[in-house]
């Protein structure tokens, strides 16, 4: 029997580029597919729902690997299949909103015309860590529209999941960066008070978890999935 396919949501990029250091630590045994978003057609969290329906395959078991901005999406997927989603991995991610609603007034297009300086962006996604190139952030973010940016930033101050996550029956992984500086703890927290069952493990790391810690999340994940019975023991 095979085991499910690897289903990796993106963060707010939704390029899914930044996953190529982690997908070269996952073994070729594990088939995978990457999911992506429109780079310059906004797309509320309900529209991208129904872009994850129609993607992905109906005829498989599969697990979910969502960073950041595509938790939400996860959990709901999740919450409504799961018969077919088998484990759900949550990464720096949040299942209510992680800011607060004045900075809707900032999520403006033109806010996103310029490509930040790359010592804020990281401080901010990288925590200073040098274990990831930061060209290929920049890169990954100047391939979407200011105004498809901005719109994913207001995207974050509605979003609301709690009460899908309570639903899901299927084993919850929560990779918790301990240097994150845009998903703060209290987002892990409601997590597990939603769901008091989940596995939560910190790794030393930045937002960008996934991306600057990839071969010990991958173990983390790989360890999981192998101890609650969804992999095959090797």
């Amino acid at each position: 029997m095979s085991n499910p396919l690897l289903i990796l949501l993106p963060g707010m990029d939704g390029t899914g580029d930044l996953f190529e250091r982690l997908l070269h630590d996952v073994t070729s045994s594990h088939e995978r597919l990457v999911l992506t978003y429109s780079s310059d057609q906004s797309e509320s969290y309900d529209e991208l729902l129904q872009r994850l329906e129609q993607t992905i395959p109906v005829d498989r078991d599969v697990v979910l690997i969502a960073e950041s901005f595509s938790g939400p999406l996860a959990v709901r997927f999740a919450a409504a299949h799961p018969d077919r989603v088998k484990a759900l991995v949550l990464c720096a991610t949040f299942i209510a909103s992680p800011i607060p609603r004045w900075m809707l007034r900032l999520a403006k297009a033109p806010l996103f015309r310029f490509s930040p300086p790359s010592i804020v962006l990281r401080w901010l996604l990288l925590n200073g860590s040098h274990s990831c190139s930061i060209d290929k952030v920049q890169e990954a973010i100047a391939r979407v529209s200011p105004s498809v940016l901005a719109n994913r930033v207001r995207q974050l101050a509605e979003v609301d999941c709690t009460h899908a996550l309570a639903s899901c029956t299927m084993p919850v992984l929560y990779l918790q960066a301990t240097r994150d500086r845009l998903v703060w703890r209290h987002c892990g927290d409601a997590i597990l008070k939603s769901r008091p069952d989940t596995d939560v493990v910190k790794i030393e790391g930045p937002h960008l978890l996934l991306q600057a810690c990839p071969g010990e999340c991958w173990q983390v994940i790989n360890r999981f999935l192998i101890d609650k019975g969804v992999f095959s023991r090797p």
